[in-house]
């Protein structure tokens, strides 16, 4: 159970989707014209062995000023609202087998969503394209708690999508097989709206069932203080009811000749985005605001050098999330990378933050490759480590051997990876071939698995 501290806790609270079931029907022309059509349907069922649901406190301000809600419990025979009531081995959690509604949190149930989609796209003239879309969704749930044990949500979502397409080639135009660079610029205008909504009020939904202006693809803990409170998971929230998004994304493409064939590769991409909601800015939504962060994604992949970037800054607190990545490597597989992870942790719609609980990491990784051994390492170094609760600067390490015995026919994959201040994990694993061809290399990526 990732909820608690102490990993041997008991697992009655951990919620698990089983089964999960689910259809989607690949785009598919509707008779002999040219409409599209696709139909989605999900069937999941939320379960867990302790209670259908948690008994929480009131939403609560710690001493930074960050809002939370706590699972109630007992330390030495007194409530207690402490979130880390599991560290302290006199606490118990407490059940009084009474469920409230307003501020209690349901997290088992049944849940059938479905959802019918058609569109097309126009080409108005060279470079531009036009994407009308109409969806119509329906999802029941079943909750196991409460006296209002069931609940419905239909809704109509309408889109258009508009995009433009400006481009130039450079390079040696006269040659045929010399190599070339496309530059393309594509702005595009999306406007989505809702504009018909049966959904009847229900405390699984929290005091709002609007979610920020722009939609968020994670459910994170600053949710749980939230006007929208938390679901099942994202799939429960109503989003862009009337929401104008542009973008800018710029792509260099390279072309270039092997055995007399083209190949084409993306080498680089920078994609900025941003979102207006009139429906928050006419009726005053419960997050305050009627713009969204501004993304920003950058990606590019040359023959030595790569990096992956995203940019997220908050106008409403003046904070920017970041999270990318540089990495310098060869043929032989061999590599150095640094990366870095900083997030606030803003809660949409309260415009109080406190920087000082923001997560700020820095990475080292480095790997090198030989003829009988590979090897990988990796560093996490917690920049914000004065305000963290154990006060180490070194979060965490891991390392990766791999040992290529003469025949090229199997590998020993050796891993140990360890939290600063716990256990230190190893593992030890091998691989067999039996076609003769060596197996690559662990690829850079495999030491993200190691982290906590």
């Amino acid at each position: 159970n990732m909820l608690h501290s102490n990993p041997l806790a008991d697992n009655d609270d951990a919620v698990h989707r089983l089964p999960e079931l689910r259809f989607s029907q690949i785009p598919q022309n509707i008779g002999s014209s040219d409409w599209l059509y696709t139909v989605d349907l999900d069937y999941v069922n939320f379960s867990r062995a302790g209670p259908g649901y948690d008994e929480l406190s009131g939403v609560q301000t710690d001493s930074n000023g960050t809002k939370f809600r706590s699972v109630k419990s007992i330390c030495s025979g007194n409530p207690s609202t402490d979130p880390n009531y599991d560290r302290n081995p006199a606490c118990t959690r407490t059940y009084t087998g009474a469920f409230k509604p307003d501020t209690d949190l349901i997290r088992t149930g049944q849940r059938l969503d479905f959802q019918p989609s058609i569109y097309r796209s126009f080409k108005v003239m060279n470079g531009i394209d036009i994407t009308p879309k109409v969806s119509y969704r329906e999802t029941h749930y079943a909750f196991n708690v409460g006296e209002d044990m069931t609940n419905s949500r239909r809704y109509v979502r309408t889109e258009l999508n508009n995009r433009m397409t400006f481009s130039s080639i450079y390079g040696d135009l006269r040659d045929p097989k010399s190599s070339r660079y496309k530059h393309e610029v594509i702005p595009e205008v999306t406007y989505t709206s809702i504009p018909w909504l049966d959904h009847p009020s229900h405390p699984f939904f929290g005091s709002g069932t609007e979610s920020p202006s722009s939609p968020r693809d994670n459910i994170t803990d600053g949710d749980l203080g939230s006007p929208f409170g938390l679901q099942f998971d994202y799939n429960d929230r109503i989003y862009d009811r009337n929401l104008v998004t542009f973008a800018v994304t710029n792509k260099l493409v390279e072309k270039s000749w092997a055995n007399n064939r083209p190949e084409y590769k993306q080498i680089a991409a920078l994609k900025v985005a941003q979102s207006y909601d009139a429906y928050q800015d006419k009726h005053g939504g419960p997050f305050g605001q009627a713009w969204s962060d501004v993304t920003t994604t950058l990606d590019v992949r040359l023959d030595r050098f790569q990096t992956y970037s995203i940019f997220k800054y908050f106008p409403q607190h003046n904070v920017t999330d970041i999270s990318t990545r540089v990495r310098l490597f060869n043929d032989k597989g061999q590599f150095f990378q640094v990366a870095l992870t900083k997030q606030y942790p803003v809660v949409p719609g309260d415009p109080n933050l406190n920087r000082n609980n923001r997560t700020e990491e820095y990475t080292f990784s480095s790997g090198i490759t030989s003829r009988y051994l590979n090897l990988m390492g990796q560093v996490v170094y917690n920049a914000n480590w004065a305000n963290s609760e154990n006060r180490k600067q070194i979060k965490s390490w891991a390392s990766i051997a791999q040992f290529k015995p003469p025949g090229d026919c199997w590998i020993i994959n050796f891993t140990q990876n360890q939290v600063t201040g716990g256990d230190t994990n190893f593992a030890l694993g091998f691989d067999f071939t039996f076609d003769g061809v060596p197996k690559p290399a662990l690829s850079p990526d495999a030491l993200d698995a190691l982290r906590f």
